[in-house]
């Protein structure tokens, strides 16, 4: 729950149609679902910026504004991975374009920085959350069998900052505060 005054912001990529359809397309069987994202929500983060004052929000749209963007460039998604983060275990479709995915959150992290927002020290691992889950068990086959299903590519031209809200389940948890575009050099 967000303090008074406080929102849940952070930066990332939108994905596609057609990938959103692939993904609602695979079989809700054979795992114990926590929750499972509502497919409006599907993105790629690339920099959460934690519960922040919303007064900073204009500083931070300014810092977005005024930052080196790279061109459009590829993002590929293939597959699908898991991983266990506090006692539950997040299901996710792989995103194989790492190198310029990590170039431009290295940008926002450099521009935020100055602002007062602090990051925790750890490995950039861009994915597509599609679901929390109770426990591992069938997990790790559901990936290997339906992952084959799952495979988009296509031109990131734009980036967003987004605001995380509470929801109920199957509700639209994240809205877009504003979107800024990746010049072409």
């Amino acid at each position: 729950m967000s303090g008074e005054g406080k929102v849940r912001l952070f930066t990332a990529l939108d994905v596609p149609g057609a990938l959103r359809d692939k993904i609602v397309a695979l079989p809700k069987v054979k795992l114990d679902f926590q929750r499972i994202t509502n497919p409006h929500d599907f993105h790629i983060t690339l920099r959460f910026l934690g519960e922040v004052d919303q007064n900073l929000i204009p500083d931070i749209e300014d810092a977005l504004d005024g930052m080196r963007k790279p061109a459009p460039f590829g993002v590929e998604v293939s597959g699908l991975g898991m991983f266990e983060k506090k006692r539950q275990c997040i299901l996710y479709a792989a995103v194989q374009s790492v190198k310029k995915l990590s170039l431009l959150t290295d940008g926002i992290t450099q521009k935020m920085e100055p602002l007062g927002l602090t990051f925790e020290k750890r490995a950039y691992m861009p994915h597509v959350t599609l679901a929390r889950l109770r426990s591992t068990k069938n997990a790790e086959e559901y990936a290997k069998r339906y992952g084959r299903d799952i495979h988009a590519s296509w031109q990131a031209k734009e980036f967003h900052l987004m605001r995380s809200a509470s929801a109920e389940e199957g509700e639209k948890r994240y809205s877009i505060l504003r979107t800024f575009a990746l010049p072409p050099y």
